[in-house]
């Protein structure tokens, strides 16, 4: 692949629809299996998932009350920071 196009298919964006590669790296981020994701919508410029989001409701019926979550260990850790009394 040219240099060129290694760029262009860099910069395009990618579909907020999760693949198998993001849901096994939203696996390894959490330290679990995820479950029921239905939206990537925030990536980092890499590609990999920034945030999760899951139907209101699992698939076996459960609510779940979290919609959107922070997946990426940089991230999570940089709020994490934030969220800690001063």
């Amino acid at each position: 692949m040219s240099t060129r196009r290694a760029r262009e298919t860099m910069t395009q964006p990618r579909s907020a629809t999760p693949t198998q590669d993001d849901l096994d790296t939203l696996s390894l981020q959490l330290g679990r299996p995820v479950r029921d994701v239905v939206e990537i919508p925030a990536r980092c410029r890499c590609g990999n998932p920034l945030v999760a989001a899951t139907a209101p409701r699992l698939s076996n019926g459960i609510p779940f009350p979290t919609t959107f979550y922070l997946t990426h260990p940089t991230l999570t850790q940089a709020v994490s920071r934030l969220e800690l009394p001063a």
